[in-house]
């Protein structure tokens, strides 16, 4: 846990996205033992529920009962962090990498300056010769 937040690693990501917009019905029996770890850890919510009707007496009845899976506020939280540290991790490797593109230019612009300012005479010398020639 990192600052009040589920620290969650890629697995657990990848588990826990099809819940953060979607409640669904578990169909499996017994429950994948991933989806119960989650919920073990904090992150994934199992509610039953049963449908109820009143029969031709008024009596109340249950028709079915049923497990829905909803992702809890903390794997809502969780799934937040995980994108983020994604996303400056991103950022980062940009930064990087933007950083290392400017070394190396700067790198050969002073090389050529430095070939420049110690050759300018027979620099200049050619391109009078070429430009400026006698006629």
């Amino acid at each position: 846990m990192k600052g009040g937040v589920f620290l969650i690693n890629r697995a657990d990501y990848e588990a826990l996205l099809p819940f953060r917009d979607h409640e669904f019905h578990v169909l499996e029996h017994p429950t994948p033992s991933r989806i119960l770890d989650l919920e073990r850890r904090g992150l994934l919510e199992i509610q039953t529920r049963c449908d109820r009707y009143r029969d031709e007496l008024g009596v109340e009845r249950t028709k079915s009962y049923r497990a829905v899976i909803i992702c809890d506020p903390v794997g809502l939280d969780a799934l937040t962090a995980f994108e983020q540290e994604l996303h400056d991790q991103a950022k980062k490797k940009r930064e990087k990498r933007n950083k290392y593109a400017f070394d190396i230019a700067l790198a050969v612009v002073t090389f050529l300056l430095g070939l420049f300012v110690e050759h300018s005479t027979k620099i200049f010398g050619l391109v009078s010769a070429l430009f400026g020639g006698n006629p």
